[in-house]
């Protein structure tokens, strides 16, 4: 390939609901209104016209089927994997969606992703006025997206294959270049016109650990552990190779006037202080002499950043503390031979943190897996700039049961897993981010039950039997009551189980522990709490369904599967109808299947009927039975059927239960709950595991 075709690169240009309907009860008692009228269980569709029809020529009305059907409303909560910067907001890739952000930390927008996405890119030269991103999927493939008049669309690139193990976007005069790394083969790929990826060319490098690379002046740099590699761009000779006597960190390419310039940050074994290595780059490409400065401060790592405005360099370095020191460095203070870092602020270790500026000042950002903060510099002077947090945002990192709070403003969320702390969130109905972290430390919270209004009854396991989700409840060596007050503020008390009281002080709670303990049902997978409080129902694993009196301490009703190796692993408590609803996994063929049992005035249990060939859950944890929910208005049963699809089952023949409509999220479902039935729409909520929490609407 002629090596005109970068200098040609720079010439080349992109081509570039809400109406309301009845509620669900409504519409249903209609249908069964016109089916009662007409014989069927249909509904009858009224044709409108502007002019009116005489009555012998009128057409019978047209007679269509009607289903109920499920809407994503929104989606939050998940990992925080990446963020990047864009010329007028942050841009932060979490599990499902890309999120937007003001400088400030105000939340924009969000795209939904139709793949699970690991790494994404932000395309810089897009000619037109729109959102341009290129997405790397899990699996290893590429999708192009981009934001016209409001819709997002998506493109798959399958040029570009899926055999790479690391890659970069680069830009060579402000257009994008893809290199992808598959062992010692690079390949570049012009992306201006992102829809149709063009090979530039394909080089063969003696090495394969690469740290990272950048284009300028028509060379390829590679950084590789103490080598710094030059290359030309599109033939792949080889130019020049810098070798140094100590590991490097980052390196940054910056211009300055005629002259540019390569940074690179290392740790000499013989000072332990980080240095900072300059190298001028001229017009041709040639490097200069390299210039060493010794930065008088030392850490494991040193990550860089530039920035246009004063010049500045910014110099993230990871200290011992598990903190993170951000230094300032002019650029023209460097090139005049002084060096005068600046410590602006330390914030606590990120996996990322982000400079870029905002209305003449600076704006950072630092992104954890559970939480971004967001920075602004409080003076505008050099010597005193300085970054504050201004904001912070909370995320699930994995959401794995809900309990909805009784004003359905706020919910819980049982976080599973993050650093051995265990994590409670208190969700905010609208935006699906903490309002609340409650953290426990060395415990997770394993299931929430309903008390009261405002309280919820907590079962805590010690971290090392909570590896698995699976861990029956009965394991739980903790109990906690969380208590919301009327604004919101929730109020953890933790009930150690070796503290005792006498029996007339001692809330309810302490003598339902007792009474699981004493009536020795050693594998309780799940349990529910009648309203009164004066009855429990379980499942028991292998051993089946319980129902127990609470006074009494006997057991009402017992019922197991006759063919063995059946978990009795999930139930739903249905007081109004007076139904129990159990679901049941067996492992060996990850099959599941839900009994539905009548309850009698004795609270005796009574099979109804059975819903079967569905599908357990299985995942790294292991294997769960169908999480499931009934609607408010008791006309449906959300099932999750499998482990990414949500189902809905009519309810007017418990008899004959059918299923009426399904929906696939992309995600393992790991619990269901129904919020308050709004004007028109049943609303529900899905735990999402690591991809967060999402909010579905179901109706017509």
């Amino acid at each position: 390939m002629k090596t005109q075709k970068i200098e040609n690169l720079s010439e080349k240009k992109m081509t570039t609901r809400a109406k309301k309907s009845p509620s669900v009860s409504n519409i249903k008692k209609t249908v069964q209104k016109t089916a009662t009228q007409s014989g069927s269980t249909q509904l009858i569709a009224n044709s409108l016209t502007n002019e009116p029809t005489k009555p012998s020529t009128m057409k019978k009305p047209e007679v269509i089927s009607v289903s109920p059907q499920f809407n994503l409303i929104t989606q939050g909560g998940g990992h925080f994997l990446k963020a990047e910067k864009k010329q007028d907001a942050w841009v932060i890739l979490r599990k499902g969606f890309l999120e937007f952000y003001h400088f400030s930390g105000e939340f924009k927008k969000k795209f939904y992703l139709h793949n699970a996405v690991k790494n994404f890119f932000v395309l810089k030269n897009s000619a037109m006025d729109n959102e341009s991103f290129l997405l790397q999927n899990e699996d290893n493939s590429w999708s192009f997206i981009q934001e016209q008049n409001g819709r997002v669309s998506e493109k798959v690139l399958s040029l570009l294959g899926t055999s790479h193990q690391q890659a970069w976007l680069v830009y060579e005069d402000n257009i994008p270049i893809l290199v992808q790394q598959e062992e010692q083969r690079l390949e570049l790929w012009d992306l201006s016109q992102p829809e149709f990826p063009e090979k530039l060319s394909e080089h063969i490098i003696p090495f394969s650990e690469i740290t990272d690379l950048k284009i300028s002046q028509s060379s390829l740099f590679i950084l590789e552990k103490n080598k710094v590699h030059q290359y030309e761009l599109l033939s792949g000779q080889p130019i020049k190779t810098i070798d140094f006597d100590f590991n490097l960190f980052s390196f940054e390419i910056l211009q300055s006037e005629n002259l540019t310039y390569l940074f690179i940050t290392g740790l000499p074994s013989r000072t332990h202080f980080i240095e900072l290595s300059i190298i001028p780059i001229d017009l041709t490409g040639t490097l200069g002499e390299t210039t060493h400065f010794s930065l008088g401060f030392s850490g494991l790592d040193a990550q860089l950043q530039t920035v246009s405005k004063n010049k500045a360099i910014f110099i993230r370095v990871k200290e011992k503390n598990t903190q993170n020191s951000i230094y300032q460095i002019s650029l023209e203070d460097l090139l005049k031979g002084m060096i005068k870092p600046l410590k602006v602020m330390s914030i606590p270790e990120a996996e990322t943190f982000l400079i870029t500026e905002n209305s003449g000042e600076y704006a950072g950002l630092s992104l954890q897996k559970d939480q971004v903060n967001f920075f602004q510099e409080t003076a505008s002077s050099l010597e005193q700039s300085a970054f504050n947090k201004i904001k912070t945002v909370y995320t699930v990192i994995n959401a794995q049961w809900l309990n909805t709070h009784h004003r359905q403003n706020l919910f819980l969320v049982g976080d599973f897993g993050f650093n051995s702390i265990g994590k409670i969130s208190l969700i905010e109905n609208s935006s699906l981010n903490p309002q609340y972290n409650l953290f426990i430390p060395d415990i997770f919270p394993t299931k929430s039950l309903w008390l009261e209004e405002s309280t919820f009854l907590i079962f805590l396991n010690e971290p090392l039997n909570l590896r698995s989700s699976l861990q029956p409840i009965s394991q739980a060596t903790q109990l906690a009551t969380l208590t919301l007050s009327e604004k919101g503020i929730p109020q953890l008390q933790i009930i150690h189980s070796e503290q005792s009281r006498s029996e007339e002080n001692q809330p309810s709670i302490f003598n339902l522990k007792k009474v699981i303990e004493d009536i020795e049902i050693k594998n309780i997978h799940d349990l529910s709490l009648s309203k009164s409080g004066h009855e429990i129902f379980i499942a028991a694993g292998e051993t089946g369904v319980y129902s127990i009196n609470l006074q009494r301490k006997t057991i009402l009703s017992h019922m197991a599967l006759n063919e063995p190796g059946w978990i009795a692993d999930r139930l739903l408590l249905q007081e109004q109808n007076r139904l129990l609803f159990v679901s049941f996994f067996k492992k060996e063929t990850s099959t599941a299947l839900i009994k539905i049992f009548r309850i009698n005035e004795e609270q005796k249990l009574k099979e109804v009927t059975t819903l079967s060939n569905l599908q357990a859950l299985t995942d790294s944890t292991g294997t769960k039975s169908p999480a499931l929910e009934i609607s408010k208005d008791l006309s449906y049963l959300f099932v999750a059927s499998k482990a990414n699809q949500i189902s809905a089952y009519d309810l007017t023949n418990i008899r004959q239960i059918r299923k009426t409509t399904e929906f696939n999220i992309n995600a393992n479902i790991y619990d269901i709950k129904t919020l308050s039935k709004g004007d028109t729409k049943e609303y529900l909520l899905l735990a999402l595991g690591s991809r967060g929490i999402a909010k579905l609407s179901f109706g017509y």
